[in-house]
């Protein structure tokens, strides 16, 4: 069940590559060839403290490499950012045009590098047509430096007048490197979207983090971050304006349960098995190009994306938390994922499965093996995610959590698009969210009152887009810093 848009970018088997796009092609480490932009040099360097904030972690995570050891350190120690530079490579149906920032200096020990604050990302004004995007790290000859040793944590880019971390016109996250089996003979490490493309007016900006895996002290390595993207000269008269929808995972791993994190995650214990649930609805009448998926590969098994309200799966079943499989009379998620597939009124329009690469006898992510079908949708229609989670094998239950997401995101045509819409949440979501947090000790509005907090508040809050998302995350974030000092001050505890 296969088509153009499935399993996202990577799948060259599937995606022709029109030869109007220039392409060269790199070695991924733990097998396989990935197609990337032409490289290009550049020549003039301008001082990049105008346009990017930049801070840095020295090193440390909590878990495989998802979190690190305390994560309000990387919202602080900031640094003078070094240099920024553009560079441009044309075909015969429009342009590769290219940013760099650096050069870095990292030494391993899976430190932090956090960019934000990219105004004005590739000097875009005016309207433009995108139909190709890239991300990575390179050396200062431009070849990529992939997983391993250099991680994307995760890279948002979007409108300049739209939150990055709420909404993106294209993302990249640590398991974007396709596995081997997938290429065949080759993959692409480009989002090609064409015939079709995201129509922007105006500035694009965005946010990045990266870590060097490699361990502690580890020789001096060089680097840059690089943002590529292809822009038509004119459109194809097949292709149509894209739009995208963000799917965001809930923060909650279970009721009564709400340890909000900075970086939006929810715990899974790796004990044993869990599935996550939470569903919302369409904000536009469309027609599905591409679906993307994300989860943390160290936990991840197996993701169903229904066009189907939850109760419509399970219909006992409480959406926007984790569950046990005992909650449904189950001893695995197997068992689960069987008895949802044999009941639902029909197939998951998508199928998410995990997948890592074994490098030297360590496992990294590696993007998932995606199947998906056409999906049809009408503004308000429900979807429903259920994503399973821990072990991906027997041999690595072990007690203790790790952090996990579960987000799609939906490339799709609107059947009204003339200028590119992102969109983000769900609204059980966030109804379940604030409700948990009204049910909170009686600090929490202490949290509110304190100025750091209001400061950290008002930097996701947009004038004219006071939607209830945008609050929940802002909370989540806040609370990370904030709730525990302030329960504590009150003889509270929090879990």
């Amino acid at each position: 069940m296969c088509g153009a848009m499935c399993g996202a970018m990577f799948l060259a088997g599937v995606l022709a590559e029109p030869a109007s796009m220039m392409t060269t092609s790199v070695s991924i480490p733990g097998g396989g060839t990935l197609k990337i932009p032409p490289r290009c040099a550049v020549t003039t360097w301008k001082d990049a403290s105008s346009v990017l904030t930049m801070s840095h972690y020295p090193g440390g995570t909590s878990t495989a490499g998802i979190i690190p050891l305390n994560p309000t350190l990387i919202f602080g120690n900031y640094l003078k950012p070094t240099m920024v530079g553009e560079c441009t490579t044309s075909d015969n149906s429009g342009t590769w045009r290219t940013a760099r920032i650096g050069p870095f200096v990292s030494t391993g020990g899976y430190d932090w590098w956090k960019f934000e604050k990219w105004e004005q990302l590739l000097s875009f004004t005016g309207e433009h047509l995108i139909d190709g995007i890239f991300y990575a790290a390179v050396d200062a000859e431009a070849h990529p430096i992939l997983h391993p040793p250099l991680h994307s944590h995760h890279t948002h880019v979007v409108t300049a007048d739209t939150d990055a971390r709420m909404r993106v016109l294209s993302e990249q996250h640590g398991d974007w490197l396709p596995h081997p089996s997938d290429c065949m003979p080759d993959c692409s490490g480009i989002e090609d979207l064409r015939p079709n493309f995201f129509k922007i007016d105006g500035p694009l900006h965005g946010q990045a983090m990266m870590n060097d895996v490699r361990p502690a002290s580890s020789a001096p390595m060089e680097w840059y971050f690089e943002a590529s993207m292809h822009t038509l000269s004119k459109a194809d008269q097949a292709g149509k304006t894209l739009s995208k929808h963000y799917m965001w995972s809930p923060m909650a791993m279970a009721k009564g349960y709400q340890r909000l994190s900075a970086f939006e995650t929810f715990d899974i214990p790796m004990s044993g098995d869990t599935f996550m649930v939470y569903g919302g609805k369409m904000p536009f009448t469309g027609s599905t190009v591409h679906i993307n998926f994300h989860a943390h590969m160290v936990g991840f098994q197996e993701g169903y994306l229904f066009n189907l309200a939850t109760d419509a799966i399970a219909p006992s079943l409480e959406s926007q938390y984790s569950h046990t499989p005992a909650t449904l009379g189950f001893a695995s998620n197997k068992e689960v994922a069987k008895h949802m597939l044999r009941n639902a009124p029909q197939p998951p329009v998508c199928t998410a499965s995990g997948r890592r690469v074994n490098i030297s006898g360590v496992l990294f992510d590696r993007h998932a093996h995606m199947r998906c079908g056409e999906w049809r949708f009408a503004q308000g229609d429900p979807f429903t995610s259920v994503s399973f989670n821990g072990p991906p094998r027997p041999d690595e239950s072990r007690e203790g959590n790790e952090q996990q997401h579960a987000h799609w995101w939906v490339t799709y045509t609107a059947d009204d698009g003339q200028m590119s819409r992102f969109t983000t949440g769900y609204d059980e979501v966030v109804t379940a969210v604030i409700q948990e947090l009204k049910e909170m000790p009686s600090s929490t509005p202490a949290v509110m009152e304190d100025p750091g907090a209001q400061r950290l508040f008002s930097s996701h809050w947009r004038e004219g887009e006071l939607q209830p998302l945008l609050v929940a995350g802002a909370i989540g974030i806040m609370l990370t810093f904030f709730v525990r000092a302030a329960q504590r001050r009150r003889g509270h505890t929090l879990l």
